[in-house]
């Protein structure tokens, strides 16, 4: 999409609806700039999610003219945004090992771009993703030390099937 590199969306809901309002489209050159922009969908999931429970209510309040007894619930439209993360999530497994595998020896922040282009994917769950794929034996973390927990952005990751 017109010459980036790299490219997420993410979707906007409707504030009384539990439809899309729009996709917010992000192109980038650099891997980095997917990590930021999901970086920040990951800080204003939960707060859109409370302006919505919020509209909700008040929205129910104006109709019925009684307010909730117990106030602002964020359960419902949590929920449905958490079942949606899962659902992502179940596909990110065989994307990063076809990735390794066609690519061969591949940075870090590449993969991570790649795998994180995939809808509401951050990089706390690409992380956990690699580790596992590691202890599973399917790839070399290449440049991590036994210190470390985690890949950083200095690591090469290898498939090694």
């Amino acid at each position: 999409m017109g010459g980036y590199r790299f490219v997420a969306h993410t979707e906007v809901k409707k504030p009384l609806l539990d439809r899309t309002y729009f996709h917010l489209m992000y192109g980038t050159r650099h891997p980095q700039g997917i990590l930021e922009f999901r970086a920040a969908e990951k800080m204003s999931a939960m707060e859109q999610e409370a302006v919505r429970a919020g509209a909700k209510l008040r929205d129910k309040t104006a109709k019925t003219g009684q307010s909730d007894l117990f106030g602002v619930s964020t359960e419902s439209t949590a929920d449905i945004f958490e079942k949606s993360r899962a659902i992502g999530l179940t596909k990110i497994r065989p994307v990063l090992i076809e990735y390794l595998q066609a690519k061969g020896n591949v940075k870090y922040l590449d993969a991570a771009a790649h795998v994180m282009s995939m809808p509401r994917i951050w990089e706390s769950d690409f992380k956990d993703l690699v580790i596992q794929l590691r202890d599973d034996g399917l790839i070399k973390i290449v440049g991590m030390t036994e210190k470390q927990r985690k890949p950083n952005k200095d690591h090469l990751l290898r498939y090694v099937g």
